[in-house]
């Protein structure tokens, strides 16, 4: 059974998607919104102190949440980092020789597809790597380019969405974020299940929310009550975009979503609207009093984080 393309239904999902492509390999046919609903991440939150930000849903990416669909199958999706281009080279060569394929990580702004603007954006892309011939990798791209709201036939996409790279020209784009990272499949037995173990400790997560969302607002806001406008997208970026955003698109992908998941969509999404709209009125206007409108938001979040847990709770009570 040889690896089949999938398409990128969900922003930022380019990881899980790439997942089930290799999963295809297996005879094991998934889409991205599959992977991401049955991995669990539309209730996962994970919080990194030292830039005091969180990842949430969708971008969730640590090994441990990637294999939690591939060990229903004793697989296990094994992530090697190499220091530089030539032992990247000697392990895919090898990898692709026994008829194994893998995910790797591109400069998306270096690809050479006609999809893309080649605007040298240093922003990691995943894509599928399933042969190596005559000195060129080949790839299967989930995005490509083209139009996510409809299923693209891959006949009629494949000029966008599978190519070919001579090697020196993929260490040429490797280098640009200088990651040379190999993600396969490899079968294993007796995996133990740690879904319940990463349920609860995003249930922590999520009763710690509300608090560090208003000690990061606290903190840029000046003494005169202003904020600056590349201080307050920051904290869009860290606090209010992985769960209005990355969890809300996550949460969309549950098939028969219950009233208290729906009520958490809409109210993330009214977050998502009236933070885009404190931006804009930022942008406008630098000396906006923005206390009151970040108290607002700060509502909004204490709601959501009350409706969040009891999601994650009633999920963590399936586990039992």
């Amino acid at each position: 059974m040889g690896v089949k393309w999938k398409q990128l239904h969900i922003n930022n999902a380019c990881v899980p998607v790439c997942v089930a492509m290799l999963l295809s390999q297996h005879d094991i046919q998934k889409e991205d919104f599959q992977i991401i609903n049955e991995s669990k991440r539309p209730y996962l939150i994970e919080f990194n102190k030292s830039h005091n930000s969180f990842t949430a849903g969708v971008l969730i990416q640590s090994s441990k949440i990637m294999n939690i669909v591939p060990n229903n199958y004793n697989l296990e999706l094994i992530n090697n980092e190499f220091d530089e281009f030539n032992n990247y080279l000697e392990n895919a060569k090898l990898l692709l020789k026994n008829n194994i394929p893998f995910l790797t990580s591109l400069a998306q702004g270096f690809i050479p597809s006609i999809g893309y603007k080649q605007n040298r954006s240093k922003r990691g892309h995943a894509v599928v790597v399933y042969k190596f011939e005559n000195d060129r990798f080949y790839f299967f791209d989930p995005d490509g380019g083209i139009n996510r709201n409809k299923e693209n036939d891959f006949d009629k996409v494949k000029d966008f969405v599978s190519y070919n790279i001579h090697e020196n020209e993929v260490q040429r784009i490797l280098e640009v974020r200088n990651k040379f990272v190999i993600g396969f499949l490899k079968e294993q037995k007796n995996l133990e299940s740690n879904i319940l173990n990463l349920l609860t400790e995003s249930k922590l997560v999520f009763e710690k929310y509300a608090e560090v969302s208003r000690e990061q607002a606290a903190s840029i806001i000046n003494k005169n009550g202003n904020i600056n406008y590349d201080e307050f997208y920051d904290y869009i970026l860290r606090i209010i975009k992985p769960i209005a955003l990355d969890l809300k698109n996550a949460l969309l992908t549950i098939p028969n979503p219950s009233n208290q998941e729906l009520n958490l969509i809409s109210k993330l999404d009214k977050l998502f609207k009236n933070t885009l709209k404190i931006q804009k009125l930022l942008k406008e206007n630098p000396d906006l009093l923005i206390r009151d409108h970040l108290k607002s938001l700060s509502e909004m979040i204490d709601k959501i984080q009350l409706v969040a847990i009891k999601v994650v709770n009633k999920v963590i009570q399936k586990c039992h």
